[in-house]
């Protein structure tokens, strides 16, 4: 009996709506700065891996530097998005040698090209998680560790739906391998 309305924005957007009132929750990585009214609650560990298809020439890899990356083509998570923001913290794509054939704000989209491709892109662990064509490897980076969280407003009440809806994520996640 619970109506879900999902909508996709960048994490700022959605933190915006979650203070507005406008979203009882919101799911996405833990920020890399908090915010100070919002708690995160947390439903999974990942990390940030490079993403190609399963039959790239890098696909036996254990990890991938950033200075491997310069030699291949990227398809990249637009400004905003989390995956984005952490990869921020270690290259600068504006004043580097890096080449970005795209940027796509939409995740699911941005799997599509690679799988599609021989491009690389940049994400968690988690994103190719239903994708079988698809390989991630690590990227060898200090603190590549991202949380998937479930964010709420601090002091402030939860509707029920909302707190039965963050029982069954944690509950299917606790049965699903993240890590698979």
């Amino acid at each position: 009996g619970i109506h879900l309305n999902v909508t996709s924005r960048s994490m700022e957007e959605l933190m915006e709506k979650l203070r507005r009132r406008e979203v009882d929750l919101v799911m996405a990585f833990r920020p890399n700065v908090p915010f100070d009214d919002i708690e995160s609650r947390i439903l999974f560990e990942d990390h940030l891996s490079v993403i190609m298809r399963k039959d790239h020439p890098l696909s036996d890899r254990e990890s991938l530097s950033v200075e491997e990356l310069r030699r291949h083509r990227l398809a990249m998570p637009t400004k905003g998005l989390q995956a984005r923001n952490l990869i921020d913290k270690y290259i600068n794509f504006d004043n580097s040698d890096f080449v970005v054939s795209l940027e796509i704000n939409a995740v699911y989209s941005l799997l599509d090209v690679v799988e599609s491709s021989n491009l690389l892109t940049i994400l968690s662990d988690a994103a190719i998680k239903d994708r079988q064509t698809l390989k991630a490897i690590p990227l060898d980076v200090p603190d590549n560790q991202m949380q998937g969280c479930v964010h709420v407003l601090k002091k402030t009440y939860l509707k029920r739906s909302a707190e039965v809806f963050i029982k069954i994520l944690r509950e299917s996640l606790s049965i699903v391998d993240m890590s698979e």
